[in-house]
C-alpha cells in the first residue's frame, strides 16, 4: 500500500521514444541546420591538428609545459647524468 510505483507505472520510457521518433520525422530539416555548422568547425579543427608537423606540435608543448611551470618540468628530469648542458641548471624564476 505504501509502494505506489509498484501499482502504477509511469510509462517514461515510451513517451521518450515516441517523442524522440516524432522529432526526427518532424524537425529533420532544423537538426540538419544546427548540425552543419558544428561539424564544419569540427572538421577544421580536426584538419588543422592532423596537418600539423610533428615536429612543430611537439615544440609547442614543450614551450607550454616550459611557461608552465620551469625547465626541470618541462625535460622531465633535472638532467643527465655528465652532461653539462645549460638544462641541469634550473632557474630561480620563470622566464615566460
Amino acid at each position: 500500500m505504501l509502494d505506489l510505483f509498484a501499482k502504477y507505472i509511469i510509462p517514461l520510457d515510451d513517451w521518450t521514444q515516441a517523442v524522440v521518433e516524432w522529432m526526427t520525422i518532424n524537425c529533420r530539416s532544423f537538426f540538419q541546420a544546427i548540425r552543419w555548422p558544428v561539424a564544419r568547425r569540427l572538421a577544421g579543427v580536426d584538419g588543422s591538428l592532423v596537418g600539423a608537423l610533428s615536429p612543430v606540435a611537439l615544440s609547442l608543448a614543450f614551450q607550454l609545459a616550459w611557461c608552465r611551470n620551469n625547465r626541470k618540468t618541462s625535460l622531465g628530469t633535472r638532467g643527465w647524468p655528465g652532461s653539462s648542458s645549460a638544462f641541469t641548471r634550473v632557474p630561480k624564476g620563470n622566464q615566460c
